[in-house]
């Protein structure tokens, strides 16, 4: 099946493993191409198998899950696949995610979280190199004047046309306000055009909110680069309500 995310599966326990194969074998877009029980087996088996996700416990005989994680990301293996490390304690997760993890869940995680998980960061990871020039995360500046009615109801607009998430909204009414959105990959020239086409929009440049701004607006971005996170930018001016009600009327008359 196209778009399938194949998984490897790596546990010394066989029990784990086959009930892995079978939870997730349940998800239309997953497939598991192969499961290993020693780090040897990894080190053999991921370039013959070619995962795009694979799923590691913490804890192994011999090298652990973080240090299996740790050679495949660092020592010369030309492994682009994302990893997730299955932990009995959260403690573990600065480890694994410096070893190279995308991820880290506790082992009694629920069948539809893992599978989340996995999904995220297939997207996130595995595919970053057919992505480019495709946005997923975009950073929204919301230009003064806007109210708060208009822009709650321009948010619920965004989600629906985008199938998105709003991750955050941060502002004030003004200085402006800027909207995180997390969407599915897609072209981001074609996320402007049809942004552009929303009802409540006035204009929209892609000049993202580099650079200056208000207080927020500097302590916002340098949040989002202490964490490691890159969106794309882009300013939006929203119709004033009444004008937008003005020019429906003379559409209609």
């Amino acid at each position: 099946m196209p778009g399938e995310i194949r998984l490897l599966l790596v546990d010394d326990q066989e029990v784990v493993r086959q009930g892995l194969r079978r939870m997730l074998e349940r998800e239309e877009d997953m497939i598991v191409v192969g499961d290993c029980v020693s780090d040897e087996e990894v080190f053999s088996q991921v370039d013959v198998l070619s995962p795009d996700v694979i799923l590691m416990d913490e804890q192994m005989p011999g090298l652990g899950g973080v240090e299996i994680t740790r050679k495949l990301k660092h020592k010369g293996f030309s492994c682009d696949a994302g990893v997730v490390v299955l932990g009995e304690r959260m403690e573990g997760m600065l480890a694994a995610m410096e070893a190279g993890a995308s991820g880290y869940v506790p082992k009694d995680i629920k069948h539809d979280e893992l599978a989340d998980v996995i999904r995220q960061v297939y997207w996130s990871e595995h595919t970053a190199r057919e992505r480019q020039g495709f946005v997923e995360e975009v950073e929204l500046f919301i230009r003064r004047p806007v109210d708060a009615a208009q822009l709650l109801k321009f948010v619920r607009q965004l989600e629906e046309r985008f199938n998105a998430a709003v991750m955050q909204t941060v502002g004030s009414w003004e200085w402006g306000a800027v909207v995180t959105l997390s969407m599915r990959p897609a072209p981001f020239d074609s996320f402007l055009e049809a942004l552009e086409g929303m009802p409540d929009v006035e204009s929209v440049t892609d000049e993202g909110v580099s650079g200056g701004g208000p207080g927020f607006l500097r302590k916002f971005r340098a949040l989002q680069r202490s964490r490691g996170k890159c969106y794309k930018g882009v300013a939006v001016t929203l119709r004033h309500a009444s004008m937008a009600k003005q020019e429906l009327a003379e559409a209609m008359s």
